[in-house]
């Protein structure tokens, strides 16, 4: 996905046509959702059937799951569409605990000196130079079982894990 489609933090017009269309102002997760619709592809809800809810903080991540996820992913990057992912923005700070708390765009993935590598969207930046950086990676750490890192963003410095 290219930077120019990049739907940052406070975009226009897509932030007031967003408070028009629903009396709110848009959140990251309606960012994320507008980012993946302007290259065509549509998320559904909460309650889609197509969600897969891979971690809890205090059980874990579910390797089963989490082995589809990834394959899931994968095939989904493959085939060129992006993937809209929540992950628990912060982990371990006694706020919102267990939940996911932030959204994000999957565009890309490969593997560094850290590992294997999604390379992802933080529409939390109205800055499209952090928001598409580079250093935005959530590694998947098998041993661990667990997707974790971190964005160029200052709302998600503290680390995320799917």
């Amino acid at each position: 996905m290219t930077t120019y489609k990049f739907i940052g933090w406070g975009n226009s017009p897509f932030y007031q046509n967003f408070i028009n269309k629903n009396g709110r102002k848009p959140q990251c997760a309606d960012y994320a959702r507008e980012q993946l619709r302007v290259v065509g592809v549509l998320v559904g809800g909460g309650s889609d059937p197509t969600n897969m809810y891979v971690y809890s903080e205090k059980k874990g991540a579910n390797k089963v799951v989490l082995d589809k996820a990834i394959k899931y992913i994968k095939s989904e990057l493959e085939s060129g569409r992006p993937v809209f992912i929540g992950v628990d923005d912060a982990p371990n700070q006694k706020i919102n605990e267990g939940t996911t708390d932030h959204f994000l765009v999957i565009v890309g993935m490969g593997n560094d000196k850290n590992g294997n590598y999604f390379q992802v969207y933080d529409n939390a930046s109205g800055d499209v130079q952090d928001g598409t950086n580079s250093s935005n990676k959530l590694y998947h750490d098998e041993k661990k079982n667990i997707v974790e890192g971190k964005t160029n963003t200052s709302y998600s410095q503290g680390g995320q894990s799917v």
